[in-house]
């Protein structure tokens, strides 16, 4: 008899899941699988938009060197970022940035690794996004030391200087006066010193406009709050305005377009 040469049927094992591994058809992705695509679509796009997981630990550091972060920090920093991406990623930029704010920051180390990698126009609309979170700060003196060290491990410390200058100066020193700065300003206000005299207007009411580049940002400097972005912005305050965003001096109105007619 010759021996049987017919195989067994072979049986089919499907593993079993673990408790707590894999997830359900269907359900939602979790916030850690959409940060690492979020990361994933950055690959491949310009130098700031690959660097910006790092910056954004650059602006939490800042935001909690005085201990705590307040949600007008988190929306200024986001605001300096949003409008290189699409609106949809915004959300994913808010949670890179609250995971940032529970974790501790090496602002020395992270300094170093930035130096090589933005240009000096980045490091400058770095410098001016910086200073604007130490002005909302608890502690401004404090942080402003670490900035101008932040900035000096940077290769951008008379770049730091200059701006700390400009963006302290009153109203009618800056007025007119960028020779030699790197940021053009544009006072606006009632008195004859401004450089756009709104004589309609309250005197109470006056603001600086700062551009570089792009970035048009915003002080009060009068003794009255204006209103910008939908938003109650307080003397000594600063905001960034973007393209078809508006401020209001009582009864005085300038959109972005008109500031930047203005400026030009």
């Amino acid at each position: 008899m010759e021996p049987d040469t017919r195989e067994e049927p072979k049986t089919s094992v499907m593993p079993m899941a673990l408790p707590g591994q894999g997830r359900a058809p269907g359900a939602p992705p979790s916030k850690r699988t959409k940060l690492r695509r979020f990361l994933r679509k950055i690959t491949g796009k310009g130098s700031r938009q690959q660097l910006m997981p790092l910056l954004i630990r650059v602006y939490a550091g800042f935001s909690t060197l005085d201990g705590e972060a307040s949600e007008d920090e988190i929306e200024s920093s986001l605001g300096f970022m949003r409008y290189d991406y699409p609106e949809a990623m915004y959300s994913e930029l808010r949670e890179l940035y609250r995971q940032a704010l529970r974790e501790p920051q090496d602002l020395d180390r992270m300094a170093a690794n930035l130096a090589g990698k933005l240009t000096h126009d980045e490091k400058v609309l770095l410098a001016v996004q910086l200073y604007v979170i130490i002005t909302r700060s608890s502690a401004p003196a404090e942080e402003l030391i670490a900035f101008q060290a932040f900035m000096n491990r940077m290769g951008a410390a008379a770049e730091a200087r200059d701006i700390v200058d400009q963006l302290n100066e009153p109203a009618d020193a800056a007025s007119g006066n960028t020779l030699g700065h790197l940021l053009e300003t544009l006072d606006i206000g009632a008195e004859d010193t401004a450089d756009l005299v709104m004589d309609h207007i309250s005197p109470e009411y006056a603001i600086t406009v700062f551009r570089f580049q792009n970035l048009l940002l915003l002080k009060n400097t009068g003794g009255r709050p204006v209103i910008a972005r939908g938003r109650q912005l307080p003397r000594g305050g600063f905001l960034r305005l973007y393209e078809g965003q508006r401020v209001v001096m009582g009864d005085a109105v300038l959109d972005y377009q008109d500031l930047v007619f203005y400026l030009n």
